[in-house]
C-alpha cells in the first residue's frame, strides 16, 4: 500500500518527535546545569611605581613580566607626568589624583594638602600598605596602615611580600628606586640603566610569583607606572580590557580610576576615570562607559579651553602692563635726558661764570696795578 508523499513526511515527523521529544540531550533536563565558578571580584590591588621607568625601555630590554602584564591588560605608552617633575610630585599626584599645585608635596618634608587614597578607603574598612625604596616619601605614608622602607628594591620587595602575606592589606603601593639611580648616574641610553630596568622587571616577577602562589593572581588588580619623562601605565584586572593599547592618559587619572573600583570619591580630583579601559559588562555596558569617557573628556576640554582663555587674558593684561611700563620708561628716559641737558647747561653756565670771574679778577688786578703806577708818579714824583 502506497501512502501519499505528504502523509509519509507527516508520519516521519511524528515518529521523530516520539523518539526525541525534547530535540537534544542537553534540553531533556529542562535547563542546563550552570557550571560552578568562583565569584569574580578583586581581592587585592597592587600599584608598582618604578622611579625613572620610561615606556621605550620596555621595548629595548628583557622585561617579560611587565610586558606580560601589559599583554593581559591595558597598556598606555604615553602617561603624561605632572610638573614640576620629581619623585615626590609624581607619587603624590598618583596617590591623590591632583596636580602638585593642589597637593603641595614638591619636596621631602612638605606637608600634603590633599587626602591620599590610603585615607579614603578607611571608610570601607580596607587596609593599605606603602613600601618605599627611596626613603623620601614619609609624608605620603600617613594614611597607610603599614609603612616599610629599604635601601634597595630587592630588600623592599622581600619585606613587602612578607608584610602582604602576614597582614593581607587590600591596597599595596610599592615604590622602586634603583632604576632612577642608574638613570641619574649613567644616562637614559646606558647599559647600566637598561640592566636596572631588567632588575625592576625581576622584582615585578617576584610579586607576580607571590600572587600565583597565593592563588589570587587572576583576582588581583595590578598597575605599573613610572614617575617623570615618558612613563608607561599598565593595568591588569578583571574589570579591565585585555591586550589593548590605549591613547595617552595622565598620572592624575590613576587614583580616580582606582577610587571608582574601590567605591570611594576623591575630593577636588583633577584626574579622570579611565572609562575606556574597562571591559564592557564588567562594571557597566560599553555605551555607558564610552558615554562617561566622552562626557569627562568634554568637561576636561572645556576646562582646558577656559584655562587657555585665562592665559590669553593674563597675556593681554601683561602686554598692556608692559606697554604702560614701556611708556613710563620712555617718560623716565626723557626726563633723565632733559635733566642731563639742564645739568649740562648749568655746567656750561658755571664754567662761563668761572672764566668771567677769573677774567674780571685779572682785569681788576691790571687796573689796580696801572692805577698804582699812575698815582705813584703823580704823588711821589719818581
Amino acid at each position: 500500500m502506497r501512502f501519499p508523499r505528504g502523509l509519509a513526511v507527516l508520519l516521519a515527523a511524528c515518529l521523530a518527535l516520539c523518539l526525541f521529544p525534547y530535540g537534544s540531550p542537553a534540553q531533556q533536563s529542562g535547563t542546563q546545569e550552570p557550571q560552578s565558578q568562583e565569584p569574580r571580584y578583586t581581592r587585592q590591588i597592587i600599584l608598582i611605581i618604578i622611579d625613572g621607568l620610561q615606556a621605550d625601555a620596555l621595548q629595548k630590554v628583557q622585561a617579560p613580566n611587565m610586558n606580560g602584564v601589559a599583554s593581559a591588560g591595558v597598556r598606555i605608552d604615553d602617561c603624561l607626568p605632572v610638573w614640576p617633575y620629581g619623585l615626590e610630585t609624581s607619587v603624590a599626584s598618583i596617590l591623590t589624583g591632583t596636580d602638585p599645585q593642589a597637593h603641595g608635596f614638591v619636596r621631602a618634608g612638605d606637608k600634603l594638602k590633599q587626602l591620599t587614597i590610603f585615607e579614603l578607603i578607611k571608610k570601607n574598612r580596607l587596609q593599605s600598605g606603602f613600601y618605599d625604596a627611596s626613603a623620601r616619601l614619609d609624608g605620603l605614608a600617613a594614611g597607610a596602615d603599614h609603612h616599610l622602607k629599604a635601601d634597595d628594591d630587592e630588600k623592599l620587595v622581600e619585606a613587602a611580600l612578607q608584610e602582604m602575606m602576614r597582614e593581607k592589606p587590600y591596597l599595596n603601593v610599592l615604590v622602586l628606586a634603583d632604576a632612577r639611580r642608574a638613570l641619574n648616574d649613567s644616562g637614559l641610553r646606558s647599559q647600566e640603566y637598561y640592566r636596572a630596568v631588567s632588575n625592576a622587571d625581576n622584582q615585578v616577577g617576584r610579586v607576580l610569583h607571590f600572587l600565583h602562589q597565593q592563588g589570587i593572581y587572576e583576582q588581583t588588580l595590578i598597575a605599573i607606572t613610572g614617575t617623570d619623562g615618558e612613563p608607561p601605565l599598565i593595568i591588569k584586572g578583571m574589570q579591565f580590557k585585555g591586550g589593548v593599547i590605549l591613547p595617552p592618559v595622565a598620572q592624575v587619572d590613576i587614583a580616580p580610576t582606582l577610587a571608582y573600583i574601590l567605591n570611594v570619591e576623591i575630593p577636588a580630583s583633577t584626574g579622570l576615570v579611565l572609562w575606556n579601559a574597562f571591559e564592557p559588562g564588567s562594571l557597566k555596558n560599553g555605551f555607558y562607559l564610552m558615554e562617561q569617557r566622552i562626557r569627562e573628556l568634554s568637561k576636561a576640554r572645556a576646562e582646558a579651553v577656559r584655562a587657555i582663555h585665562r592665559l590669553y587674558e593674563e597675556q593681554r593684561q601683561v602686554r598692556a602692563e608692559k606697554q604702560v611700563l614701556t611708556a613710563r620708561e620712555a617718560e623716565i628716559k626723557q626726563a633723565i635726558q632733559e635733566r642731563d641737558e639742564e645739568i649740562a647747561r648749568l655746567g656750561q653756565t658755571v664754567s662761563f661764570l668761572k672764566y668771567l670771574i677769573g677774567g674780571l679778577v685779572v682785569l681788576f688786578g691790571l687796573g689796580y696795578l696801572v692805577e698804582y703806577r699812575v698815582l705813584r708818579k703823580r704823588f711821589l714824583m719818581f
